[in-house]
């Protein structure tokens, strides 16, 4: 559960940022270290949750990748076939690439030239 990576980021000093990859949020997490949320469009029920802490958090942001389905975000769509009705809007390629982007870019803004040379050296 993405939601676990939240929880486990903020007990561990070596984690610097955490990434949920269409988790749910099943209960309310703060941060004090930076989160994103890769999202698909869902419903209100699982959306809203993500949204009212992004706006009380100045550490936790989200992005919503329309078209997006569940898979989107992986090699899903590449690896089972499914019906076309069942396939996103979302190009399943671009969806890939689109994901690798974000995650590139998130890491790179928190973690390059922020972690010391030693990622298992105690504090």
């Amino acid at each position: 559960l993405g939601s676990v990576s939240i929880e486990a980021c903020q007990q561990d000093w070596r984690c610097r940022s955490v990434v949920d990859i269409e988790g749910k949020l099943y209960q309310t997490t703060e941060s004090d270290k930076p989160v994103l949320f890769i999202v698909a469009p869902h419903s209100v029920e699982v959306l809203q949750p993500i949204k009212d802490i992004t706006k009380t958090s100045k550490s936790i942001s989200y992005i919503e990748l329309e078209g997006a389905k569940h898979g989107s975000f992986t090699d899903l769509y590449f690896i089972v076939k499914f019906d076309k009705d069942k396939l996103p809007s979302l190009e399943v390629l671009k969806g890939i690439q689109q994901t690798r982007g974000l995650l590139l870019g998130f890491f790179n803004e928190y973690l390059v030239d922020k972690l010391g040379p030693n990622l298992m050296e105690q504090k």
